[in-house]
């Protein structure tokens, strides 16, 4: 979890207004990955075109694979691949001023087969830019985020600005097709945090605004949001809940996230993905406004985040000078753990599937106490370190997955 901030960050009580607000909108995004369907789905599908580039690499013929990985070989991963992209909507777009001319529901270019037998729809945002010109992109799961992370964070932060795409896109569509939810901030909160709870974030929002619009449904509180959503939302053959629903990700993200660790070398870091999910559950199961709730304290550093934070921890957090830090649950406290194995299989994904070359973890292994010596290897060939000692989180995992002596080869 990068934070953009020079501050030390292993006393958040103690940094300044604005620090504290930039940590309180990362936090944000690590309990939307964590405690929604959408954020365990996603992670689900990243495991899934994990274990087929590994895979893929491991029946090539010689040691060198190209990255990035193609997923063409493989249907189910493709389709994956195709669903997330689309899941997450238009993520290369930024705009400062947003003036939305039509909002439209259209198919993708994603098909779903059998039994679904369509296209997978789309919300197609439509605008013109500076020079008049018609233009469009697809409202996503990475808008109702970004604009669940802008209001919390301008909740106690009036100072804080950001451009209307993607920090504030959620309300602006509000707005379009439903006025009387977008005169809420926090209504519009509590609508894409309880959209984050199926698998398709932006057309829960858009069919929930119109629905509310056509059946003049006016709340009087957050709660009567998520009331009427939970409602109106069910699987159409299953008939499950947004409830039941949930709680199927939540054990098959266990079980997914689980297939990382394939030594008893992890079994600390998979008791600790499995404890902070579970965790998270307890918490949806008392209070389906997990996230609001932090919102309607009197200050960011309020006994509910400082509960939260004592239940499920953070994740391995960098400041912008590089140093980090990480806190663990309170009732893992006796055990060992490694946030950066998890941080490295992010770094290995980034190869795999961006082509990214060097590791980002050098300042986090030149920091640490494990003697992990950082050199030119980190920024050109991280995968070449399975026989360096003491062996850092990139190359263990390298090696655990088998793929010792593999060379990607960068198109």
């Amino acid at each position: 979890m990068g934070i953009d901030v020079f501050y030390p960050l292993d006393r958040l009580d103690l940094l300044p207004e604005a620090a504290l607000s930039t940590f309180f909108h990362e936090y944000i995004h690590f309990l939307q990955d964590i405690t929604t369907t959408y954020g365990l789905i996603n992670a689900c599908i990243v495991v899934t075109k994990m274990k087929f580039a590994n895979n893929h690499i491991l029946k090539l013929p010689g040691n060198e694979f190209k990255v990035p990985i193609e997923f063409r070989s493989d249907p189910i991963t493709e389709l994956n691949y195709k669903l997330q992209e689309a899941y997450l909507g238009s993520d290369d777009i930024s705009i400062r001023v947003l003036g939305i001319k039509d909002i439209r529901k259209e198919p993708s270019r994603v098909y779903l087969p059998e039994p679904v037998n369509k296209h997978l729809p789309v919300i197609k945002v439509y605008y013109e830019d500076g020079g008049g010109r018609p233009k469009s992109f697809e409202f996503g799961s990475l808008h109702i985020m970004e604009t669940m992370c802008h209001i919390g964070q301008k909740v106690f932060n009036a100072a804080v600005t950001h451009n209307d795409v993607p920090y504030r896109t959620a309300e602006l569509v509000a707005n379009f097709i439903y006025p009387a939810i977008a005169q809420n901030s926090l209504f519009v909160f509590a609508l894409c945090e309880v959209c984050l709870m199926v698998h398709h974030p932006a057309d829960a929002f858009y069919e929930m605004l119109g629905t509310m619009k056509s059946t003049s449904f006016v709340p009087k509180s957050e709660a009567e949001i998520y009331d009427f959503v939970i409602a109106n939302i069910r699987e159409a053959k299953t008939g499950r809940t947004i409830r039941d629903v949930y709680d199927h990700q939540v054990d098959a993200a266990i079980e997914e996230l689980g297939g990382y660790f394939t030594t008893e070398a992890f079994n600390n870091e998979k008791t600790w993905v499995s404890h902070i999910l579970n965790e998270a559950r307890k918490w949806r199961s008392v209070n389906p406004m997990l996230i609001l709730g932090l919102l309607k304290q009197p200050e960011i550093f309020s006994v509910q985040l400082l509960h939260l934070l004592h239940v499920l921890g953070t994740p391995l957090m960098q400041n912008l000078d590089g140093e980090c830090w990480y806190s663990k649950p309170v009732e893992l406290q006796d055990i060992d753990i490694h946030p950066d194995v998890l941080a490295a299989v992010f770094e290995i994904y980034q190869l795999l599937m961006d082509g990214k070359k060097g590791c980002d973890l050098k300042s986090f292994c030149k920091k640490g106490t494990r003697g992990i010596v950082v050199s030119e290897k980190c920024d050109e060939a991280p995968w070449d370190r399975v026989q360096d000692l003491p062996i850092c989180p990139f190359a263990f995992l390298w090696g655990t997955w088998k793929l010792s002596g593999k060379t990607p080869l960068f198109n």
